[in-house]
């Protein structure tokens, strides 16, 4: 049986170390700002087109490669990392290395899989990446191909006249949506049962607010999506975005989708994940704060 980061953590930072190394002068290697799913996020700070462009990265290391001599095949990637890959606007590539044989082959993920949903009820996944994807002298140039008409095509969608009207209001209701999740963060977890009662108010606001902050962001992105022309990515970005954003909420809230939106507490019933709340609070947070950064991208040429 092939050794993978899974059985050996060795392996997994000489596939990281592997990769860095062969970044292009000028990129960056920055590590995530949670590690779930991404174990990096690369900054290309070369003084080209692509100069201050970003995109995550997600190594997947082995000493043994699977291949049917047209893909190479990977399996056992938790679907959590995948759904966190579509919660995020942002380009990730997933990357399988060789340990051996030092030789590694890349794909993005929106080029993986087509939906979220068709990870329902899998608690890992497997990928296929085309063998001519490896990442040699002509790779990167194919990389730095695609990142570039990632963030034109995202520039021209964002530009037209009916979708920049809406971009600011949107952007205002995702940033205060976003504030109430940290202050919600602040607050002292007192969920520690399925169920509450009508009368703990104070817990079935909290547990409240915080659907309504997810409701609000799902609003804000729901609504600028009809906006955006139907055959452009960003527009499958977007859609993806909404459905991960939605399973990510429902593993906290199993009734998310159903549950009735009232300021009445009389017979009020809710069901949640009392562990997963708050990391899904947090992970929630990263993708707003993603989906802002892509809202707000402007002239790639500036200085951050």
């Amino acid at each position: 049986m092939p050794a993978t980061a899974r059985q050996n953590p060795a392996i997994g930072d000489s596939g990281e170390l592997w990769f860095a190394a062969q970044l292009p002068s000028g990129w960056v290697w920055q590590p995530p700002r949670r590690d779930v799913g991404k174990d990096a996020l690369i900054v290309i700070k070369d003084g080209s087109d692509l100069q201050n462009l970003e995109f995550s990265v997600q190594i997947k290391t082995t000493t043994h490669i699977q291949t049917d001599g047209s893909t190479i095949s990977y399996s056992g990637i938790p679907t959590s990392s995948v759904l966190y890959w579509f919660a995020s606007p942002q380009p990730t590539m997933l990357v399988v290395v060789d340990a051996h044989k030092r030789r590694a082959w890349y794909s993005w993920h929106l080029d993986l899989f087509d939906s979220p949903s068709a990870l329902s009820g899998k608690r890992t996944c497997s990928v296929r990446l085309p063998v001519t994807n490896q990442l040699d002298d002509t790779g990167w140039p194919a990389i730095r191909d695609r990142v570039r008409r990632h963030y034109s095509r995202l520039q021209d969608a964002l530009h037209t006249a009916r979708v920049a009207s809406a971009i600011l209001p949107a952007i205002g209701q995702l940033a205060t949506a976003t504030r109430d999740l940290i202050w919600l963060d602040r607050e002292p977890d007192r969920r520690n049962k399925e169920d509450f009662s009508p009368d703990d108010h104070e817990s079935l606001f909290l547990l409240l607010h915080d659907q309504t902050c997810y409701r609000n962001i799902l609003a804000a992105v729901t609504r600028i999506r009809p906006l955006i022309h139907r055959d452009s990515d960003f527009h499958k970005q977007v859609t993806l975005w909404i459905a991960a954003f939605e399973a990510h909420v429902a593993v906290a809230y199993p009734d998310f989708a159903s549950f009735p939106k009232t300021d009445d507490f009389a017979g009020l019933r809710i069901v949640f994940d009392a562990k997963a709340i708050k990391p899904k609070r947090s992970l929630l947070e990263s993708a707003t704060l993603d989906m802002i950064a892509m809202l707000s991208y402007g002239n790639p040429q500036n200085d951050a």
